[in-house]
């Protein structure tokens, strides 16, 4: 491989405004090995190349130092004809329309019009957004292949992931919060409002799962108690029929058997 790679990508992602997340994403690969290319340390098999080059728009044979021309003919990257039926697909399993995604972001009806019917491609920014907005992944809404729901490793993805499980759409989420959703596309791991209590009390969680991913006991007690009080009779004895199965269990029994929570 020529020793220009490293110098290649770094030189590609500048030109196409990209980030390193931005290419994990697209790809589906860890910000790791991104950075690992990135920095030099290591360096891309052929398929990986090839991977790169595609989410890059870029020549393979430019990207691996070769004196030939950098880009490619448009045609040659499938964004348009795999992003539309993906695009298609998100929003019917979410249930919802353009004028949806409109209302609870910064795009324009017209635009996204023009991309539900294939006339336009949106460019990174807007496949950012739709991303968030349909909370699919953004490799996958491009055309790749990964999967279409986001890894939930952090507290952005365990907050959509919420989201999702109650049911709520993003604009529904975000009228519930006092807030618009543009400005929770804006949220980050380092930019997260640990302190908008209305977002555990709508989602009925608290601020150790959204930080950490895990539930302390307490509130695990706290779900139980009230799940058990919010059924009749007949949902009392199944949810105990429930329980016993679990208790005979080794998978669930071979911890905490002793806890007791008075």
């Amino acid at each position: 491989m020529v020793s220009n790679f490293k110098k290649r990508f770094q030189t590609a992602l500048e030109v196409r405004g990209l980030t390193q997340a931005d290419i994990a994403r697209i790809t589906g690969w860890s910000t790791a090995k991104i950075s690992h290319y990135y920095n030099g340390r290591n360096k891309p098999n052929r398929d990986a190349v090839s991977k790169l080059a595609q989410a890059l728009k870029v020549d393979e044979a430019w990207l691996l130092g070769y004196d030939t021309p950098a880009t490619v003919q448009s045609s040659e990257w499938s964004l348009t004809s795999d992003f539309v039926s993906r695009f298609h697909e998100a929003m019917e399993l979410r249930g919802m329309t353009p004028r949806d995604i409109s209302l609870g972001t910064s795009l324009q009806r017209q635009r996204i019009y023009d991309f539900y019917n294939n006339k336009d491609e949106p460019n990174k920014n807007e496949l950012a957004t739709l991303a968030r907005a349909l909370q699919v992944d953004y490799g996958w809404l491009c055309g790749f292949n990964v999967p279409m729901i986001p890894k939930e490793v952090g507290k952005i993805d365990r907050l959509f992931k919420l989201v999702r499980d109650k049911g709520f759409t993003l604009p529904e989420f975000a009228q519930k919060i006092g807030v618009t959703v543009d400005s929770m596309l804006m949220w980050s791991e380092r930019n997260f409002p640990h302190n908008l209590k209305a977002i555990y009390d709508v989602l009925d969680t608290n601020t150790l799962y959204l930080i950490t991913g895990e539930e302390p006991d307490d509130y695990i007690w706290s779900r139980i108690s009230n799940i058990f009080l919010g059924l009749n009779i007949e949902g009392r004895k199944k949810l105990l029929e429930r329980a016993e199965e679990l208790d005979g269990m080794p998978k669930y029994t071979e911890e905490n058997t002793s806890h007791n929570p008075d």
